[in-house]
C-alpha cells in the first residue's frame, strides 16, 4: 500500500476567510528606485494563504509585510530569479509568540540573505520545530523545521491558530515589497514577495508589474547544478562546480586498477595488478581487464589512496568494493574508509573466509563526519602473514546526499508523532550488539501507523530523474522488527516514492541491506528518505541517497532507453503479466528479449571522462514467469575507443525475487560518454529489469546464505513411499525455503514440497532434492543433498 510521505493530520487555521478579504486594502503601487541586488521569497510549505501584509495581528513584528501560509510537514527556504550568488545563514533561533512558551505557537528561525556576499535582508519563519540546522550555512531550498501541530503541545492562542508557518521578510536597505497577484492555494512556486532591490517606497507595499525580473540578468542554468549554461562543460547534466558541472564520477581514481597509479601501498606489503589467468587458470577480473593482489607481513600493511575532500560535520561518505581469496590460499583483513584532517573519523567491515575465483564478495562501509575533515582516505588492511593473499577489484567511494547516514549526529533526522527514536553506541543495549560502521547507529519503533524517521533534502528534479536509497537494517536484541524503507519525492501535490518492505530481521552482527529507487515522472523541489516502523524496533545504520545518472531507471518513463535491432522491449506495471510479478519500486519494471546477438537495450549520458576515472552501475534482475532469464549488464566509456566493465547473470528467479547485478569501468583515457548495457541471451529467457543506477553510484551489496551442512534425505527409497528433506545447517538462521525433487538429476514436475510420493514411473532411478535458502537481505541459495539409492 502506497503511503504519502507524511501522515500527520493536518489542522485548519481559524483565519479561512475568502482572500479578497485581505487583499482589499488599498496599498502603494509604486516602488522606490531598485538596487541590482533582490531575490524572490517563496512559500515554505505546500497550502493555502491565510493572511496578507496588511493584517493587524503581523504590526508587532515591525517586519516589511507578512504572510501566514497554512500547512503541515517540513518548511523550505525557497527562493528564485536571485541576480547573483544567494547564501542563506541562521541569524537567530527563538520563540515564535512573545509569551515566550513553545506551546502558545512553537518556535521561530532567522536566516540571513546575502547575494554575492553582500547582506540585503532577513527573512523570518515562526510557529516550527526540529530546526535540522541550527547554526551556520543554510543550503538554498533546505528543510529548515516541521510546522508545530497539536499533537506537538501546542494549543490554539492569540498567536497561533492552526498550523501555518508565518513568513516575514525585511530588507536591510529601505523596503522590500510583497507579491500583488497571489493565489491563495500555495506551493513550492508561489511568489510571497522581493527581498533587496529597494522595490517599494515604505512597509506593506505591493510590487509593481515587473518587479520580480531583476535588473540583472540571471545566467540560464538549465540543469540547475548553479553553474551558468556558458561555463558549464555538462550543461545539460547537473553535477558540482569541482567537476566543470559533469556528473559525479566515482571519487576512486583507478577503482578498478586498469590503472593503479592513484594506490600507495604501506611498508612490507606486496601489492601487483593481474589480468585474467595470470595469477591462476580460471582466476578473473570482476570488471574490465586487471585486479589488484596485496598481502603483507606487517601490522597495519595494505594499500590506500587519498582523496582531496572538504568535509563538514554531518556529511556521509559511502565506500564498497568486492574481494576474493587467491587461488590456494584463504583470505581475510579489514576494509575502511577514513576522514582525515583534525582527529580522524572511520567506518570500517571486515573480512575473512573468503572464496576463490569467481566467489567475489561484496564490501561496503559509510562514514559520518562530527567535524570538520580536508580528505578522505580508503585502505584495506590484509591480515599480516595470513595464509592467502586478497584480491580487490570495483572499489567505489561516493559522497551521500544524506546528512548524518551513519547517526555519528543525528541532527538531520525527525522523528514522526508516538515515534520513539534515539541513537546507540556499542554494546550499550546489548552485548554484541554494535554498530556496523563509525560509532553509533539509529533504533526506532512506533506505536502509530505511519510512524518512524525521515529526511528531507532540497534538489532540482526533473521528468526522468532517478534516485536511490540504501541502508542496512536490523532488528533489536529480543524481539524482530519490520517496516518500509522508501525514497519520496517531494515540492508537488503529487508525491512519487519507491519503497521496500523489510521483515524477519536477524539480530547483531547480520545487518540486512535495503535499498529502493524512485524515477520522477515530474518536476519535484526535494527527496525524502524515511523509514516506516511497523513492528518492532529496528536498527538502522549506512544510510545512503544518491542520483543516478540513468534517466529513467525506474522505467517509469522509458524515453531514455533505446532498444537494439530484433530486440522486444517493454514496460509493465505490477501484475500486468502474471499474478504476484510487481516492480521492485515504483509502478513500473522493464521486460526485455532478443533474437540476435548484441541485441538489448541501453542509454547513452554525455561525460567528460579522463584516464583514472571510475564510474560504476548497478541494477535488479529477474526472469520473467515461466522462463530462465540470462545475460550480461555492461557499462560502457565511449569516444573514439570504448572501455567497459560487465558482469553476467543466469539461473535467474522469477516474481519477488529480483537479483542484483552491479559492475564498474575504469578509463585508462579519455572519454566522451556513458552508455550503460543490458545484453539478453537471444533466443533465452525474458529479462526483466528495475532500479538502474550509476555514476557515482555506491554498489547495491548483498550477501549470500551460507550453508555449513548439505540438506538430505530420508525415508525408505521404494515405490510409494514418503521421502522427506532436512534442509541442512544455514547462516544466518531463520530462513525460508523453497524444494524441488529431481530423479537421475532431473527435475520432477510439480515436486515442490519438504516432501515427496515417490512415483511408481522413478522405479530405478537415484532422488535428490535441491533446497533454496532466502532470507531478507540475502541472495538466495540453493544446495543439493546427495542421491538416495535406486528406487526398488
Amino acid at each position: 500500500m502506497m503511503r504519502r510521505p507524511t501522515q500527520r493530520r493536518r489542522i485548519s487555521a481559524t483565519l479561512l476567510l475568502p482572500l479578497s478579504a485581505f487583499f482589499t486594502v488599498a496599498l502603494a503601487q509604486s516602488p522606490a528606485s531598485a538596487t541590482s541586488l533582490q531575490s524572490t521569497v517563496l512559500s515554505p510549505v505546500n497550502g493555502s494563504v491565510t493572511s496578507a501584509p496588511s493584517e493587524p495581528h503581523h504590526r508587532p513584528y515591525a517586519g516589511d509585510y507578512s504572510y501566514d501560509v497554512a500547512g503541515t510537514g517540513s518548511a523550505y527556504a525557497r527562493f528564485r530569479n536571485t541576480n547573483g550568488s544567494l547564501t542563506l545563514s541562521v541569524a537567530s533561533i527563538g520563540r515564535a509568540c512573545a509569551s515566550g512558551r513553545f506551546s502558545d505557537g512553537g518556535d521561530r528561525i532567522t536566516l540571513n540573505v546575502m547575494i554575492n556576499g553582500q547582506k540585503v535582508g532577513t527573512v523570518a519563519y515562526a510557529h516550527l520545530t526540529g530546526f535540522p540546522i541550527t547554526s551556520g550555512a543554510v543550503p538554498v531550498g533546505a528543510a529548515i523545521g516541521r510546522v508545530v501541530t497539536g499533537s506537538d503541545g501546542v494549543s490554539s492562542s492569540s498567536c497561533w491558530t492552526g498550523s501555518h508557518v508565518h513568513v516575514e521578510p525585511r530588507n536591510d536597505s529601505k523596503y522590500g515589497c510583497a507579491i500583488a497577484s497571489l493565489r491563495q492555494r500555495a506551493d513550492q512556486d508561489t511568489a510571497l514577495g522581493i527581498l533587496g532591490g529597494e522595490r517599494a517606497a515604505g512597509v506593506n507595499q505591493y510590487c509593481a508589474a515587473g518587479s520580480e525580473t531583476p535588473s540583472t540578468p540571471v545566467p540560464t542554468d538549465q540543469d540547475g547544478d548553479g553553474l551558468a549554461d556558458q561555463s558549464d562543460r555538462c550543461p545539460g547534466l547537473a553535477g558540482p562546480a569541482s567537476t566543470g558541472g559533469c556528473p559525479d564520477r566515482n571519487l576512486v581514481r583507478g577503482g578498478g586498477f586498469e590503472d593503479a597509479g592513484g594506490w600507495q601501498a604501506m611498508p612490507r606489503t606486496n601489492f601487483v595488478t593481474y589480468t585474467a589467468d595470470q595469477a591462476a587458470q580460471g582466476e578473473r577480473p570482476r570488471s574490465g581487464a586487471r585486479n589488484a593482489a596485496f598481502n603483507t607481513s606487517a601490522s597495519g600493511g595494505g594499500i590506500y589512496q587519498d582523496i582531496p575532500a572538504s568535509i563538514v560535520s554531518g556529511d556521509t561518505y559511502c565506500a564498497s568494493s568486492f574481494v576474493r581469496s587467491q587461488t590456494g590460499g584463504v583470505a581475510s583483513g579489514s576494509f575502511t574508509l577514513w576522514m582525515l584532517g583534525g582527529t580522524s573519523e572511520n567506518g570500517t567491515r571486515s573480512y575473512s573466509k573468503l572464496g576463490t575465483k569467481d566467489s567475489w564478495r561484496p564490501l561496503s562501509t559509510c562514514v559520518t563526519a562530527t567535524q570538520s575533515h580536508s580528505a578522505l582516505r580508503i585502505q584495506f588492511y590484509p591480515t599480516p602473514n595470513a595464509s592467502g593473499t586478497t584480491q580487490a577489484d570495483d572499489i567505489n567511494v561516493a559522497k551521500s546526499l544524506v546528512k548524518g547516514g551513519g547517526f555519528e549526529d543525528a541532527a538531520g533526522w525527525a522523528a514522526m508523532p508516538s515515534t520513539n527514536f534515539v541513537t546507540y553506541t556499542a554494546n550499550q543495549v546489548a552485548q554484541g550488539e554494535v554498530p556496523r560502521s563509525g560509532r553509533r547507529y539509529a533504533a526506532f519503533n512506533s506505536s502509530a501507523s505511519g510512524g518512524g524517521i525521515y529526511q528531507d533534502f532540497p534538489a532540482s528534479i526533473s521528468a526522468g530523474d532517478t534516485y536511490c536509497g540504501s541502508s542496512f537494517v536490523r532488528a533489536q536484541t529480543g524481539g524482530t522488527a519490520s517496516g518500509r524503507f522508501t525514497v519520496w519525492l517531494l515540492g508537488t501535490t503529487e508525491p512519487e516514492n519507491g519503497g521496500r518492505t523489510y521483515g524477519s530481521l536477524s539480530t547483531k552482527g547480520n545487518w540486512a541491506p535495503v535499498s529502493t529507487c524512485v524515477t520522477a515522472t515530474r518536476a519535484h523541489s526535494a527527496v525524502r528518505v524515511q523509514f516506516y516502523s511497523e513492528k518492532g524496533t529496528t536498527q538502522a545504520d549506512d544510510v545512503n541517497v544518491a542520483r543516478s545518472l540513468a534517466k529513467g531507471g525506474g522505467f517509469e518513463s522509458a524515453s531514455g532507453w533505446n532498444a537494439m535491432a530484433g530486440t522486444n522491449f517493454v514496460t509493465y506495471t505490477s501484475n500486468q503479466v502474471a499474478g504476484g510479478e510487481t516492480a521492485r519500486s515504483g509502478t513500473h519494471y522493464a521486460a526485455i528479449n532478443t533474437n540476435v546477438s548484441g541485441g538489448g537495450i541501453y542509454q547513452d549520458v554525455p561525460a567528460t571522462i579522463t584516464a583514472g576515472d571510475t564510474y560504476c552501475a548497478s541494477a535488479f534482475v529477474r526472469s520473467q514467469t515461466g522462463g530462465t532469464a540470462s545475460g550480461t549488464f555492461t557499462l560502457w566509456m565511449l569516444g573514439s575507443t570504448s572501455e567497459n566493465g560487465s558482469r553476467g547473470y543466469s539461473r535467474l528467479s522469477t516474481k519477488e525475487h529480483w537479483s542484483p547485478v552491479s559492475t564498474c569501468v575504469t578509463a585508462t583515457q579519455n572519454h566522451s560518454a556513458l552508455r550503460v548495457q543490458f545484453y539478453p541471451q537471444p533466443n533465452g529467457g525474458t529479462t526483466q529489469i528495475d532500479d538502474v543506477g550509476f555514476g557515482n553510484f555506491s554498489q547495491l551489496t548483498m550477501q549470500s546464505l551460507t550453508s555449513s551442512r548439505a540438506p538430505s534425505v530420508t525415508g525408505k527409497v521404494r515405490v510409494s513411499s514418503v521421502l522427506k528433506a532436512k534442509v541442512g545447517i544455514w547462516s544466518p538462521s531463520g530462513t525460508s525455503f523453497r524444494y524441488q525433487w529431481r530423479a537421475n538429476g532431473a527435475s520432477i514436475k510439480g515436486a515442490t514440497r519438504s516432501s515427496y510420493k515417490i512415483a511408481r514411473s522413478l522405479r530405478g532411478k537415484k532422488l535428490s532434492v535441491v533446497v533454496t535458502a532466502s532470507r531478507f537481505g540475502y541472495s538466495s541459495k540453493a544446495a543439493t543433498s546427495a542421491s538416495t539409492t535406486k528406487v526398488r
